[in-house]
């Protein structure tokens, strides 16, 4: 989680480059924890082979969208 304080110091630290630098990662960072909520939620999810067949299309495209979230996050990462 992007704690104030750390914006602050760096905004103090006088570079623009580097305030933007520091929130692109964390704003990656944020990213990647949405991730691995959502893959514990996928875990519960499909633990329930009854659910998970009532639902197969839908955990498909929930797995989709663990994917582009991971993604988003290689992509800041990457070149941030």
């Amino acid at each position: 989680m992007i704690q104030p304080q750390s914006i602050k110091a760096a905004a103090q630290a006088g570079s623009t480059d580097h305030l933007a630098k520091f929130l692109q990662s964390a704003i990656a960072e944020e990213i990647r924890h949405v991730r691995a909520l959502l893959e514990q939620m996928a875990e519960v999810l499909v633990s329930d082979e009854r659910f998970a067949m009532n639902f197969l299309e839908q955990l498909q495209t929930f797995d989709m969208i663990i994917q582009h979230v991971d993604e988003s996050a290689t992509c800041r990462r990457t070149f941030f």
